[in-house]
């Protein structure tokens, strides 16, 4: 997807000459037997995407033909990912593009591929195996250490389920003829061209066979696709090692590169699940199944799409093409004349390929607004209008979790206080401004459920309570005594601020712990900055390198590097002050950076942290704000640091559809420093723990930084937790700098226990996929919820109008990691057709009709669980009589 051009270009290169290619390969194989027919197999979305380009070429139809016959074909998944980068439900969505080809053409793809990525998490295996697909093949380039696992294995993945998994070191593909020790009496010759070149042609073809029929003349060639091995290889059982490990990607920290569109995916991402969730939920109980509108379907596919497109683990164009080479600028790494050709427009056509990249994040988001103006409008005509608070003048808001819903939500901009009051009960609700925006704290909202909130203007708070910015202090080193400490409180917490130093203490009320440590001059939540050293991009070259290929030291290195040492920033306090009003308070913090770091690095010229306590809520909230950061040419990076007090940590770590301990799951060889993690990191000390939730920054590592490091037997480090924010660690197609103005935002909540006893999923839910708030409609009874209890231990992926439109799925995970027997309780009110509940595979295929038992307005089904299971349920509407 780009890599040898830009994305559209290559798009094209693939419809109308590489799939031409094929088809002339595929005519002049035609005569041959059945066996040696040429066949090519392409990622689901790339095959999806040329038909869509050459549907109205005149070859249009004989594709389609060969399509038909197996002869192009695609296999299960839509393209190599960042598998790490993705949310769950994000990924699974990505399967369903080789799902409608399966429809279309009239087979499914029970195979699938990654190429180039050396590692993916463990969930990959347990997705693969809910969706049918029972082989993968994994093909590493030839210079990046492969993590260390057998050949041919199976691949266990958190909730049991096993892919067997081919994973070839050093290759796309495989070799013509099995290695000497191989002793299995079928053997895949996985024939891969290079990065975009095409497919092979007939004569290659021919050549391929003489060679086998020359070395084993009594072997049966078979020219075929992934499916006929995954076939084959499944009829023979062979008794293979189990790998029950995370494969973690070594190359992770290149979405480091895009920090902002990382952060606008990870939050549009999480408002698509809410708002899809609340449109369906709405239709549970219309008495009529109404069509989805098209235009509604089509939308959410356009976003899950785009997200899916920028996981995609090409970001830009390669640099040894369009950068390295002289004509177009060349590396460049003196800053006077790296803005000189910066400003000379030489490297445009790759800045350009970035900016495509970064385009699929931002229509996602744009278009996730849109999906939200749509839910907005019902069917019998607009919301709630518009009253003199700004907002509308109802709200509902939809809980798609299968728990009661405490916590605090965003409704909107406001012109200034609101009362906010719950219609069902009367209640007025807690509410707040904040920055703008109004808040209420909601409580016991119950599990897959909505309830409409009344807003109007406050007129008893129209004037709303100055902020207190008298208590201010200077911070520099200038002053000539030290100032005292600021300090926020609530019944939860206590947190404490040295203007001169930065945050001292972070105190868990209820156990009377002080989590934050100051390692050295670095108070918690420091901002860092770093450029790094000639040297160190050399060590890092030969501790990770698996093969020397001309290619790796220009791909993986920084060439023409110039000498110097490492430099470390971390900038000084230059202002504290403390604000409040009902409902919060905070202190915010400016730091200066030194001047060097700005005028001839690329550090920020301002550093903004912002700490904030709510009332009577257990958590703090901290962001920290880059302001103009420019672009360099050298190596950097960016950290936020947590330096925790902790003597015997324990670490989990949350990843894509499952939790990680980072000391006993990971591969050997695997990224075992640079973590990414999709919603929270959790640190367990002496029977309490500390969970941290990053809206912004996903990439973390333990104890020292980890740009420019490999270690493939790496453990935890000391309880320093290290949030990247920023990073230019390599070439290959990554963004090589960085620059605008950034906000990073963090969730830090104490509690007992370990995180399971804490329940943590929870709070990352109720901080990051909070409650859809939708204009309510201004004639619809409010329905009641899907759940007539609720149910701890789960968590909601999606809730969406099935594919085939005959219902409403849940599709739901085992968030603890534990097995259990789960009985859910569907609310079934009296006039209501009991509906069936259907177990569905991963692709929506019905399972079995699960058996119900009903009681009063309730209906009762039991489902067992295994850690982290993935559960897909339908609910279909049973017809009225007549």
């Amino acid at each position: 997807m780009g890599f040898t051009g830009l994305v559209e270009e290559v798009l094209d290169l693939y419809a109308h000459s590489m799939i031409p290619q094929a088809m002339a390969a595929c005519r002049a194989t035609a005569s041959a037997p059945p066996e040696h027919r040429f066949t090519w197999t392409l990622p689901a979305w790339l095959l999806k995407a040329c038909l869509e380009r050459t549907a109205s070429d005149p070859f249009a139809a004989e594709l389609e033909a060969l399509i038909r016959e197996g002869r192009i074909t695609w296999h299960a998944l839509p393209f190599t990912t960042h598998t790490e980068l993705f949310g769950l439900e994000d990924f699974i969505r990505g399967l369903f593009v080789a799902r409608a080809l399966g429809e279309r053409f009239g087979r499914r793809a029970v195979a699938a591929k990654m190429t180039d990525v050396p590692g993916h998490t463990w969930i990959l295996p347990t997705v693969l195996a809910s969706a049918g697909v029972r082989f993968l093949h994994l093909g590493c380039n030839a210079c990046s250490t492969p993590p260390d696992v057998p050949f041919l294995f199976r691949w266990e993945g958190p909730d049991g389920s096993r892919v067997t998994t081919m994973y070839s070191r050093g290759g796309y593909g495989t070799s013509l003829f099995p290695p000497a020790d191989w002793n299995l009496p079928i053997w895949l010759a996985l024939q891969h061209t290079l990065d975009n070149a095409g497919p092979h042609n007939a004569a290659a073809l021919d050549r391929i066979l003489a060679d086998a029929r020359e070395h084993h003349p009594g072997a049966r060639v078979v020219v075929g696709s992934l499916d006929d091995f995954a076939r084959e290889l499944e009829s023979l059982q062979p008794d293979l090692p189990v790998v029950r490990k995370d494969l973690a990607d070594s190359w992770i920290h290149g979405v480091g590169t895009m920090p902002s569109e990382v952060s606008r995916l990870r939050a549009a991402r999480n408002r698509l699940a809410s708002v899809e969730s609340a449109m369906a939920l709405r239709d549970v109980w219309k008495r009529s199944q109404e069509p989805v509108p098209a235009e509604q379907l089509s939308l959410i596919r356009s976003i899950y799409e785009k997200i899916l497109l920028f996981g995609e683990h090409t970001w830009g164009m390669d640099t040894k093409i369009a950068l390295n080479p002289p004509e177009f600028g060349g590396r460049v790494y003196v800053r006077p004349r790296f803005e000189e050709v910066l400003a000379s427009g030489r490297y445009e056509r790759i800045r350009r390929s970035w900016s495509d990249k970064a385009r699929f994040a931002g229509d996602a988001e744009v278009d996730v607004g849109r999906l939200e103006a749509m839910a907005s409008r019902s069917a019998d005509g607009p919301g709630g209008l518009s009253g003199a608070s700004g907002l509308p003048a109802r709200l509902d808001v939809v809980n798609h979790q299968p728990w009661s819903w405490n916590g605090l939500l965003r409704l909107g901009r406001a012109n200034g206080p609101v009362r906010i009051t719950n219609e069902a009960s009367g209640t007025v609700l807690p509410g707040m401004l904040l920055e703008g925006d109004a808040w209420v704290r909601v409580a016991g909202l119950p599990p897959l459920s909505q309830t409409t909130l009344h807003i109007e203007a406050d007129e008893s708070r129209q004037q709303p309570p100055a902020q207190e910015t008298g208590r201010r202090v200077r911070a520099g080193r200038t002053s000539r005594r030290r100032p005292r400490r600021l300090a926020l409180d609530n019944a939860r917490l206590r947190v404490e601020v040295d203007p001169a130093a930065g945050m001292t203490a972070l105190i868990d009320r209820a156990t009377g712990r002080n989590w934050a440590a100051r390692k050295g001059r670095v108070p918690f939540g420091a901002y860092r900055y770093d450029v790094f050293s000639r040297r160190e991009i050399v060590g890092y070259l030969r501790s990770y390198a698996y093969d020397l290929e001309s290619w790796f030291l220009d791909d993986f290195g920084k060439p023409g590097y110039p000498e110097g040492d490492h430099l470390t920033f971390f900038g000084e306090p230059l202002d504290a002050r403390i604000e409040s009003a009902p409902g919060w308070q905070r202190i915010r913090l400016q730091w200066k950076q030194e001047e060097a770091s700005v005028k001839d690095l690329g550090n920020a010229a301002m550093v903004t942290q912002t700490i904030t306590l709510f009332d009577d809520l257990p958590w703090v909230d901290m962001d920290v704000g880059l302001q103009g950061k420019k672009e360099c040419p050298l190596l950097e990076a960016g950290h936020v640091v947590l330096s925790l007090e902790a003597e015997n940590p324990r670490y989990a770590i949350s990843r894509t559809g499952s939790v990680i301990d980072p000391a006993v799951d990971l591969a050997v060889d695997a990224n075992r420093l640079l973590h990414c993690c999709d919603r929270w990191v959790d640190v367990t000390d002496a029977g309490s723990g500390l969970l941290v939730i990053p809206f912004d920054s996903p990439l973390f590592s333990i104890g020292s930084i980890a740009i420019e490091r490999f270690d493939g037997s790496a453990l935890p480090g000391a309880p320093v937790l290290n949030f990247n924010l920023f990073n230019t660690q390599w070439g290959t197609n990554f963004p090589q700098w960085i620059g605008g103005s950034f906000r990073f935002s963090y969730r830090i909540i104490p509690h007992r226990g370990d995180w399971r006893d804490a329940c943590v999923w929870e709070h990352a839910s109720a901080a990051l996929q909070p409650p859809a708030c939708l204009p309510a409609n201004g004639s619809a009874a409010v329905a009641p919820g899907l759940l007539a209890r609720q149910t701890r231990g789960l968590q909601t992926t999606a809730i969406k109008h099935a594919e085939a439109g005959d219902g409403v799925i849940w599709r739901f995970q085992e968030a603890a990691g534990r097995r259990r027997k789960q009985t859910l309780h569907f609310r079934c009110p009296e006039g209501q057709p009991t509906p069936a509940v259907v177990q569905c595979s991963l692709l929506e295929d019905e399972v079995k009709v699960l058996q119900t038992v009903r009681s009063g307005d309730a209906i009762a089904v039991e489902i067992a669980m295994r850690p982290f299971e993935i559960v897909t349920l339908k609910l279909r509407p049973t017809p009225r009589p007549g």
